[in-house]
């Protein structure tokens, strides 16, 4: 499995929500490039800037899903083998609660070809926090810049 990470340099001082990019990834592999006959693929994240917004892209080269499939999981209907997507769903609830309606998560996927998942979120500087339990704790789009990114698969 390959994973590419390109963050555009202009966002490196701003963060996201923490135990969001980890689920998407996580999703990525399990639901997408594990699903495939040879268990190989690429994931890349993708970070850039669109006005005073960040804008995260999380592509993978899986198996992709049908609408049908997309539309029941952006609904938080859909159990598979492996657990449910109930996780996307909160993560997009979550964004929405705290940055407002227009921000969250958005989905585009084609089957036997990848999902990609876009997180839209507002540009706004770090605050520091020390309750690790707070929905407002961050997590530095630097460090994902740099590769620190971890995973309990």
């Amino acid at each position: 499995m390959k994973l590419n990470i390109n963050i555009s340099e202009e966002i490196l001082d701003y963060g996201i929500l923490k135990i969001t990019l980890q689920p998407i990834v996580e999703n990525s592999i399990l639901h997408g490039i594990l699903c495939k006959e040879s268990k190989v693929g690429t994931i890349e994240i993708l970070g850039y800037q669109i006005d005073n917004d960040i804008i995260i892209v999380v592509k993978d080269d899986g198996i992709g899903m049908s609408e049908d499939s997309l539309s029941k999981i952006i609904r938080g209907e859909i159990i598979s083998q492996k657990g449910n997507f109930f996780g996307l769903k909160n993560i997009h609830e979550r964004i929405e609660l705290h940055f407002g309606i227009g921000y969250g998560l958005s989905f585009k996927s084609n089957l036997g070809i990848g999902t990609a998942v876009k997180i839209r979120i507002v540009m706004e500087k770090l605050r520091v926090t020390t309750d690790s339990n707070s929905s407002k704790a961050y997590f530095k789009l630097k460090n994902l810049s740099t590769g620190v990114l971890l995973f309990q698969i």
